[in-house]
């Protein structure tokens, strides 16, 4: 007995002297790729499909930062638990503490820092979490010290980006998630100069992390408010100030060195209140979110706008192709046209895109009716009724009409 005892005591005492790699080592799955390195606690075929999936997103962070890859010299490693108790755990041991979401554990030997994660059921919200803070590690294994801003703001930009599996792509997508919250605040202050409600943009720069978290609605709001503008202004001084930012960034820089190169090299040359004038407009006039075009493209199809409707709509329709709004306008405007065959192809369009109901079903009805295809029109209103909605009554009523068309001698 106290030979087990001594063991028990040694298998003990050696767990705790262990480095967390060992202890995570049991159960694992491991795969390598060109600039990943990728260990989970799921399975293998998981495990090979994060890297492809961090792959993906490496060339789309390249694509923007134009960072040369040939640069590392090592793998970025990823460690993935199979829970957030296992994630906790882990956590504990090395820091000290956990987190509420995934973390990049940045070392100042870059070769041993981590991005560290848990599995979720929500693949969305797991790609997103992986996305966010996949660039934090693709940012730092490049600069070092990054100011906090031009980080966190390139961060939330990409966050709302897919993943085309059959592609092995990623597929950028604007994330125009802090728009409602940023445009609450300009209308309270459109000068940016409030400190109740924005970080003062001269703080903004030499922002830290402590910072940051005080105000943290406004500090992500703003951030990605100034990278998305920088990038999608029409006016090519604002587009080249973000590469100017980027180009000033010094690998081995401490974060205040970076931060005054960004402002010395990027913003010197920029007058203030314009730069401020220019973003409130940007963020109040021209920036179309999708319920920004779904709305104009309603509106103007009330007026029978159709060609400025259809043009809200496709613009709609580009930032969220999986949405069935737009494609049920689309049709509409494509009956108004009489343009039977199209209208239907919408209209099936936005069926597929989870827009199964008595509504769209009536409209292929109608549409049917209108291109004088009996059979199609009771079958598509059949549909409707059997959906049970608003439109169900309206299209028991048409049935009644196309049984009647249908027993009309040919002419």
């Amino acid at each position: 007995m106290k030979r087990m005892h001594k063991l028990g005591m040694c298998l003990g005492i050696l767990m705790l002297v262990l480095p967390p790699a060992l202890v995570f080592s049991q159960n694992t799955f491991n795969y390598r790729s060109d600039h990943y390195s990728v260990t989970t606690r799921i399975d293998q075929e998981f495990t090979e499909d994060t890297a492809v999936f961090m792959e993906a997103f490496f060339d789309l962070y390249t694509s923007y930062l134009h960072f040369d890859p040939e640069l590392l010299d090592y793998k970025l490693k990823v460690r993935i638990f199979g829970s957030k108790a296992e994630y906790d755990k882990f956590l504990q041991d090395v820091i000290g503490e956990t987190r509420s979401s995934f973390v990049f554990l940045h070392y100042p030997d870059p070769k041993k820092s981590e991005l560290i994660a848990y599995h979720l059921d929500d693949q969305e919200a797991f790609n997103k979490k992986l996305i966010h803070h996949g660039f934090s590690q693709y940012i730092k294994s490049f600069v070092q010290n990054p100011p906090l801003w031009l980080h966190k703001g390139f961060s939330v930009y990409f966050e709302d980006s897919t993943y085309d599996a059959e592609k092995q792509k990623a597929v950028f997508h604007p994330n125009h998630t802090w728009v409602p919250s940023l445009r609450q605040k300009l209308r309270q202050d459109s000068s940016l100069s409030n400190p109740e409600v924005f970080i003062p943009v001269s703080s903004l720069l030499f922002l830290d992390q402590e910072t940051a978290a005080q105000k943290l609605e406004a500090f992500y709001s703003q951030v990605w408010g100034m990278v998305h503008f920088f990038i999608h202004s029409e006016k090519k001084s604002y587009n080249r100030l973000i590469w100017d930012a980027i180009s000033a960034l010094e690998p081995e820089a401490t974060l205040q060195q970076n931060e005054k190169r960004v402002v010395n090299m990027a913003f010197e040359w920029v007058n203030k209140d314009t730069l401020v004038t220019d973003f409130v407009y940007y963020m109040q006039e021209e920036l179309k979110t999708f319920p920004d075009l779904i709305q104009m493209g309603i509106d103007a199809y009330a007026k029978e706008e159709y060609e400025k409707a259809e043009t809200a709509f496709t613009q709609a329709q580009s930032l969220r192709s999986d949405h069935y709004v737009p494609d049920y306008y689309l049709g509409l405007i494509a009956y108004n046209r009489g343009e039977f065959s199209m209208a239907e192809y919408y209209y099936l369009a936005s069926v597929e895109k989870d827009g199964n109901s008595d509504l769209l079903y009536y409209a292929l009805g109608v549409n049917a009716l209108a291109d004088k295809r009996l059979d199609d029109s009771s079958f598509y209103l059949e549909k409707a009724v059997e959906n049970r909605g608003p439109y169900s009554e309206k299209a028991t009523d048409l049935i009644d009409e196309v049984k009647e068309r249908a027993e009309q001698p040919a002419m």
